[in-house]
């Protein structure tokens, strides 16, 4: 902990010592007339767009090295992982539903489809987490308008009672899905890309 806060300040401090470089680009630059040289103005509002660049990758930097992920955008279909809030799921439900990119609305929106329909709300790239997987009950999409309770609880009805938690990629029987005769869905080893059994 006593690290991260060190590199915190420094980076702070860089930023710093980067605000004092700036103002004094800007007392020292006076515009020759005659001169195609940038006017005092034209120089502060490019140093600021460089401020607040710095600024920008400093935040991405903390973000990053504090764990969280950063958001990224989506298109139309890729699989991406529906969060479902605990209040929402089953015991031992799903943690992340996962859904296909119908639509991409303005303002960052997303319109989403699933097994049972498309969902009759819009969600942001921060609800949603992307998937490497593909899962053939995701290629036809019905076209009913459905809510995530709905779905949420036909999922928990028709859910295998297995589940995984696998760290190799389910090849051997020793995987309860594969001794039960069923493919591992996104109920299973959550961060675990490598999983042939789907």
């Amino acid at each position: 902990m006593l690290n991260y806060v060190e590199s915190v300040e420094s980076e702070t401090a860089e930023s710093v010592s980067g605000d004092q470089l700036t103002r004094e680009a800007i007392e020292t630059s006076e515009p020759d007339e005659g001169s195609q040289t940038m006017s005092r103005h034209e120089v502060v509002r490019q140093l600021a767009r460089e401020q607040v660049q710095r600024n920008v990758e400093l935040i991405r930097n903390v973000m990053t090295k504090r764990g969280r992920r950063v958001v990224q955008d989506y298109h139309v279909n890729d699989i991406v992982g529906l969060g479902i809030l605990a209040p929402d799921r089953q015991r031992l439900g799903r943690r992340l539903l996962p859904c296909k990119v119908v639509e991409v609305l303005d303002g960052g929106w997303y319109r989403l489809g699933c097994s049972q329909g498309i969902l009759d709300i819009h969600y942001q790239a921060a609800d949603l987490e992307p998937v490497e997987a593909e899962y053939s009950e995701l290629e036809d999409i019905p076209e009913t308008t459905i809510s995530l309770t709905a779905v949420i609880r036909g999922q928990s009805i028709n859910d295998e009672s297995s589940s995984c938690n696998c760290r190799t990629n389910c090849s051997t029987r020793r995987c309860p899905c594969r001794r039960a005769d069923n493919v591992c869905s996104l109920n299973c080893h959550h961060r675990n890309n490598d999983c042939i059994n789907n």
